[in-house]
């Protein structure tokens, strides 16, 4: 009866195993994919910049699914109609990324900015800055979560 406690704690951190993390690739997996211009912001299936696997709710996102990995989203994109326009714009999804400059196929007045700005770093700004780690949050609390299962497991063999 006491492993229910510790079992519900430990999939409460988890989260749902079937929640999708966004990757550091995806931008660039869409600007090779339909042939863009530059690495699109986030925010053309996020809510924000970066993206979390909690916040993809823009309707260009929700047309094409949600992937998994890098794969899932290649098929997604090359399953995308040509004539698909999510935002009603009178310009398909796909023209409008692979336009020059691209626009946002969430924004209908096309004024949205989707090339990222070239983030640099150290002296000179010769580097370019890494992306930010996809799924930090999910792998720590995978490690508090095994965490307290390995607590309690060892305090129930402890004899008292």
């Amino acid at each position: 009866m006491k492993k229910t406690p510790l079992l519900l704690a430990t999939f409460t951190l988890l989260g749902s195993p079937a929640l999708a993390v966004a990757s550091p690739s995806y931008p660039s997996v869409v600007a090779d994919e339909l042939n863009m211009l530059c690495t699109p912001q986030c925010t053309i299936c996020h809510e924000s910049n970066p993206g979390n696997g909690g916040n993809a709710h823009q309707p260009f996102v929700e047309n094409l699914g949600k992937p998994g990995d890098d794969d899932e989203l290649r098929d997604y994109l090359q399953r995308l109609e040509d004539d698909s326009d999510i935002d009603g714009d009178g310009i398909a999804d796909k023209a409008e990324l692979a336009a020059d400059p691209p626009t946002d196929p969430n924004d209908p007045s096309n004024e949205t900015e989707v090339c990222q700005p070239d983030t640099k770093y150290g002296c000179g700004a010769a580097s370019i800055a890494p992306s930010p780690q996809a799924g930090s949050q999910l792998y720590w609390a995978l490690g508090l979560g095994l965490t307290v299962l390995g607590y309690g497991v060892r305090r129930r063999r402890t004899p008292t």
